[in-house]
């Protein structure tokens, strides 16, 4: 006896594929998405860097660019600080000269570090000013092999010290830039008395 075949119709329903259901037309929707989200994002900081932090001073633009200003000079250099110089007008700054081919910048040992952010600012824009800028200590001990400074010798010295108050200030052969709080403020201030901006 032969077995018989049974054929077992099926009906198939095919389902419709939604639009959603389409993992390409999904990943394109993400991506379409993503590009806008971005596009409006940079609208949006680019009108917060543009809405009025901007000026002119004595000559030089100032753009404050997230947290920094951006000084453009007219020959197109720029520098960056973390103050502006309208900020800085207060604080006193007695004439400072230095036309000389060599300049220290002095520390005293455990007071003060020559390793510091603002120190290194400070020297690398000296040295665009200054042929020779090296660094110096105020006492022998604890000093690193430098050469040992004071205010009461002949060689110009630049001392970045903590003080009662934001100034700079001269005393026998030391430049003193005295800060309270803050000693960007007062290298910023220094820098842009340097530069001829304030």
């Amino acid at each position: 006896m032969r077995a018989r075949k049974v054929s077992k119709s099926r009906n198939v329903v095919k389902k419709e594929k939604g639009f959603f259901s389409d993992k390409r037309k999904v990943g394109l929707i993400f991506v379409g998405l993503f590009l806008i989200v971005l596009m409006v994002g940079s609208m949006l900081m680019s009108s917060r860097e543009d809405d009025g932090k901007e000026y002119e001073y004595n000559g030089y633009y100032f753009i404050q660019l997230e947290g920094y200003w951006k000084m453009v000079a007219e020959d197109d250099i720029s520098l960056f600080f973390l103050n502006d110089p309208k900020s800085l007008e207060n604080i006193t700054v007695e004439q400072v000269n230095l036309m000389v081919d060599k300049v220290y910048l002095g520390f005293k040992p455990g007071e003060e570090g020559f390793g510091s952010q603002g120190i290194q600012r400070l020297g690398s824009i000296l040295s665009s000013a200054v042929p020779s800028v090296l660094p110096a200590c105020f006492a022998e001990e604890g000093c690193p092999d430098l050469p040992i400074v004071s205010c009461g010798g002949e060689d110009k010295v630049i001392w970045l010290k903590h003080g009662e108050e934001d100034k700079i200030y001269n005393q026998d052969n030391c430049v003193i830039l005295q800060f309270k709080d803050k000693e960007m403020k007062i290298i910023d201030l220094f820098i842009y008395k340097l530069l001829g901006v304030m």
